[in-house]
């Protein structure tokens, strides 16, 4: 048996070696979500221990800002495509907007807090169109918020929300419930659309491809499937996870996609091909969450080390040629906000010149009234036979 476990460790060391595979362990508890940022220059993870942690993404895995702005578990981070906003949240239902740039000496600056969800916070998502995020909680509210007109939406529902995803348009929201193995799609109105049912325990995750043809999603029955948007039918599965997938991540193209799972393995798939292209094992692991790099070379899983008292990840460099990064043009929503609040008040502005009319209008008619009531004159005359006229004028 001992010669067993040395010759185990020697594979991982060996596979490590061939795989080039880093560990970085920063976080003081187990790390809960993890992401890279659009352009592939950072690392950021957030944990149990409140912190979000942003670390380079190059061979240093340097270490280049902690944030300590939530007081709870941060639970979910997402990036808007242009590389310029981040956002977090977490067991305080709490939103935090950040300023991304990586010239500043925080490369995270905060902006802005929002309380959408009145608890726990699952999933947030930046909306593709940039002037949009979407809150999903323990609340069981998935809420579409608008960055320009500063509004929220609410689509109400009875039990926590454990997944949630939006397609590229926006016109359907997939949302998965506690408890519950289907994913319900609805429109944004809130009306329901179809079902994708196939899974046999909780969904932990749930992806949208940038075609809008496929969805993607994992679950605690070990799984990971892929839907038809359209009939919401299931296209393909793999069940090659041992234990729950606990996260599955694609790249903005959705060619690639990695799953991690509390089995401790992570593996690389495909989606061109449909096959598993790569797996990797970290033995004593829990993989709780996972990330895949924008140009394909990295993928990252956030892990629990039993009996270890380090909370960190693994980066795995994988052997796909990495692809040139594009990110879209800046999207500034200042003069999209200054342009909306100028509509708003030019509304508001007419409808006042609307109600003064209406009231002038309304006085003039009552004053119309009064003067077609009162006499035509004041005057008075009186006859008396055919010699003699008086007149009586009343106002003197």
């Amino acid at each position: 048996m001992r010669l067993l476990s040395i010759f185990t460790f020697l594979l991982f060391i060996s596979a490590s070696a061939q795989k080039n595979i880093q560990y970085v362990a920063d976080h003081k508890d187990e790390i809960k979500t993890i992401k890279y940022s659009p352009d592939g220059s950072f690392i950021v993870s957030g944990g149990w221990d409140r912190l979000v942690q942003i670390h380079k993404s190059d061979s240093t895995s340097a270490l280049v800002q902690t944030v300590d702005d939530h007081r709870g578990a941060v639970n979910t981070i997402a990036f808007s495509r242009d590389n310029r906003t981040m956002i977090t949240g977490g067991q305080d239902a709490k939103i935090n907007i950040y300023i991304f740039d990586s010239t500043y000496f925080d490369v995270a600056t905060s902006d802005t807090s929002l309380v959408l969800n009145e608890f726990e916070i699952n999933r947030l998502i930046y909306g593709p169109g940039m002037r949009t995020i979407f809150s999903a909680g323990d609340d069981g509210q998935f809420i579409t918020y608008d960055l320009v007109r500063q509004k929220a939406i609410p689509l109400k529902g009875q039990r926590p929300i454990s997944a949630a995803a939006v397609s590229i348009d926006r016109r359907s929201y997939y949302i998965a419930y506690e408890g519950d193995a289907i994913i319900y799609r609805f429109d944004v109105r809130g009306k329901e659309i179809n079902r994708l049912e196939g899974h046999s325990n909780d969904i932990t995750d749930i992806l949208v491809t940038v075609d809008r043809k496929s969805v993607i999603s994992s679950s605690k029955d070990k799984s990971v499937r892929i839907w038809e948007t359209k009939t919401g039918k299931e296209k393909h599965s793999w069940t090659d996870h041992t234990w729950a997938v606990t996260d599955i991540d694609i790249d903005p193209f959705a060619t690639f996609l990695v799953s991690g799972s509390l089995d401790g393995t992570i593996i690389l798939y495909d989606l061109k091909k449909m096959e598993m292209i790569d797996s990797t094992h970290f033995k004593n692991t829990k993989i709780n969450a996972v990330a895949l790099s924008p140009d394909y070379s990295q993928m990252s899983a956030a892990t629990n080390k039993v009996g270890d008292e380090g909370f960190g990840y693994y980066v795995i460099q994988t052997d796909i040629k990495p692809r040139k990064i594009v990110l879209p043009e800046p999207m500034d929503l200042a003069p999209l906000r200054e342009k909306y609040q100028q509509k708003e008040q030019a509304k508001i502005d007419a409808q006042e010149a609307a109600k003064r009319k209406r009231q002038e209008a309304k006085k003039a008619s009552e004053e119309s009234k009064q003067t077609k009531s009162s006499p035509a004159s004041s005057k008075k005359t009186i006859k008396h036979g055919k010699q003699v006229e008086i007149t009586i004028n009343d106002n003197e």
